[in-house]
């Protein structure tokens, strides 16, 4: 893969990186909003959690790699003419994402693990239970897990409407420098 980038665009890591994590992300979100309707005891329910599981596992690697590509591979700096208010709400925003698309898959793997369980990664690779079954806490990491994905759905959503914003209102290059370079 190219890993080159303009003075203007991200690199073509970065931007894979970027668009297979949001994809999964927007997968996360329909496996486990299908699950929810589908009653208990369907082995669809179950296909649907361990695609969930799976694919929040997945997650968690990539934004790994993401992190540490990010470190080490800053951003191009900012659109020209971007007000500096603007800018640091944009950093703001893409911190709190990269938290969460951390934050949001480990909770997940301690909400199998307090729940006796272990992730069957798409049923290849069985990932370790690390801590052991606790109701307690199980029903307290719920609620964290909930809410932090709330969370990210809130401001992934601001995010888009803040990408589509610049390309057709402000009519600048934000957007297409994450799509082409």
């Amino acid at each position: 893969m190219n890993d080159t980038t303009g003075a203007q665009g991200y690199t073509a890591m970065a931007r894979t990186l970027h668009w297979v994590v949001a994809l999964l992300v927007v997968l996360q979100f329909i496996f486990i909003f299908w699950a929810e309707e589908v009653p208990r005891g369907e082995d669809l329910r179950g296909i649907l959690f361990g695609l969930h599981f799976s694919t929040g596992f997945t997650v968690f690697l990539l934004a790994l790699w993401r992190l540490g590509y990010r470190l080490k591979n800053p951003p191009p700096a900012p659109e020209h003419g971007q007000p500096p208010a603007l800018q640091k709400v944009a950093l703001a925003a893409h911190w709190a994402m990269y938290v969460l698309i951390l934050a949001l898959p480990f909770t997940g793997w301690m909400l199998v693990a307090t729940a006796g369980g272990a992730i069957d990664w798409y049923w290849l690779v069985e990932i370790p239970n690390f801590m052991g079954e606790n109701e307690s806490l199980h029903e307290q990491l719920e609620e964290v897990h909930e809410i932090l994905g709330l969370t990210l759905l809130a401001i992934a959503s601001v995010h888009l409407l803040a990408a589509l914003w610049h390309h057709f209102i402000r009519k600048d290059n934000t957007l297409k420098r994450m799509i082409s370079g």
